[in-house]
């Protein structure tokens, strides 16, 4: 289990005496503009109880940091919880709540696993109310387009010191690296098994590298397949920790505080190994289920439900493609007259059809379609992993895909 904390510049423990650790930045859903009436702000600083701290932790105290980022989650969901993060510099950490009095503010910072255990030094204060929420993190994408127009969403990500591209990949469970010298130097925790949509089984190594840095978070000692495929891959084992924006046309994956008000958000369903379901309406009435994959360049369908549904679906032509693992699949392609997708409304989509395996229909709980990126290219999409919320913005204009 990786811990997801702000990036700390430690130069030197002789210089920098007091380092400083949160094990996490909480994002908030509440407005951080006005004080709710009745409720006053509170802060506490927290400092290393001792220098070289995290170079010493013993077992017991990485466990007080993980009882730490479930207290801060208990807050935030018992509406206590306005902000918390550290400095970049390792200077102090800040835990900003919300509570009737000073006594009650004291009495929560005191059961604060991290101040209980007295690793973590606390110095509370009376606070103003924030007049502005945490700032966003914005990542650029690069965004590779075929001839054909199909388009896949890259982001470079640092793996202990080692910049590599990642293709962000929400249809993916876990994430992956190809191997290449850098990822050969990392020695195997073991064998991890995939299957595509073809059915055809893949294995990878296991590894684990000390740190990834995503901007300015940094996740610690994540568990990625190392294969031999064509890209590395940014998987919802790791996504599943931010709130996210993802907007294709803007070349940008933000991480949010919280889901704009712009938008009215909808119920996501989660497969069990954190795959996010969409619904969708075909044609003018029926009801689907569609998983949504910035990892697919093209919408595919499964020909069990075309043949199902054969008014929905117009004959094109017949092409060959490949799986989530670089296997060959016989395919046809079809046009779907319409789609809907949350406030986004599509003609003409064109969707690759195919026979799914059924360890792979298994694995997908019957969910016919995966929702490509010739749909979600022509949106924002906004989604609350922990919250099992998102909601669409298409864009200006937006047209046939």
């Amino acid at each position: 289990m990786y811990k997801l904390v702000y990036r700390q510049l430690v130069r030197s423990l002789a210089a920098t005496p007091l380092v400083l650790i949160l094990t996490l930045l909480l994002s908030t859903a509440q407005s951080l503009t006005a004080e709710p009436i009745g409720r006053q702000s509170f802060t506490y600083l927290l400092t290393a109880s001792r220098p070289g701290l995290m170079s010493s932790l013993t077992e017991a105290e990485g466990r007080s940091f993980e009882l730490h980022r479930q207290y801060l989650k208990e807050l935030r969901e018992q509406g206590f919880l306005v902000m918390a993060g550290a400095c970049r510099d390792g200077a102090f950490g800040l835990v900003v709540i919300e509570a009737a009095n000073e006594g009650e503010a004291r009495e929560i910072m005191g059961r604060d696993p991290i101040v209980s255990s007295g690793l973590l030094l606390a110095d509370f204060h009376p606070f103003y109310p924030p007049l502005l929420g945490l700032g966003l993190e914005r990542i650029p994408l690069q965004i590779l387009e075929s001839e054909e127009g199909s388009v896949l969403p890259f982001v470079q990500l640092n793996v202990d010191g080692v910049e590599e591209s990642f293709l962000l990949d929400t249809g993916a469970a876990d994430s992956s690296v190809v191997e290449n010298e850098h990822t050969r130097s990392y020695e195997s925790l073991g064998i991890a098994e995939s299957v595509g949509a073809s059915g055809i089984a893949a294995q990878a190594d296991l590894i684990e590298p000390k740190t990834i840095e995503m901007g300015n978070r940094i996740l610690y000692r994540p568990r990625l397949k190392r294969l031999g495929g064509r890209r590395s891959i940014l998987g919802m084992d790791i996504l599943q920790n931010f709130i996210l924006e993802i907007d294709l046309a803007g070349q940008e994956l933000s991480l949010l505080r919280s889901l704009p008000q712009t938008g009215s958000p909808l119920s996501l369903r989660r497969l069990p190994r954190g795959h996010l379901i969409l619904p969708v309406n075909l044609g003018r009435s029926e009801a689907a289920s569609a998983l949504f994959d910035t990892g697919a360049d093209v919408c595919v369908v499964d020909m069990k439900y075309v043949k199902a549904h054969p008014e929905l679906f117009r004959h094109l032509r017949s092409e060959d493609g490949v799986d989530g693992n670089g296997n060959t699949i016989s395919s046809e392609t079809y046009l779907c007259p319409s789609l809907t997708v949350g406030e986004l409304e599509l003609h003409d989509v064109e969707m690759a059809a195919f026979e799914f395996s059924e360890t792979f229909r298994g694995s997908l709980q019957g969910v016919p379609i995966i929702l490509g990126n010739n749909v979600s290219r022509h949106a924002r999409w906004f989604v609350d992993v922990s919250n099992s919320l998102w909601f669409c913005q298409p864009y200006l204009g937006q047209g046939q895909p």
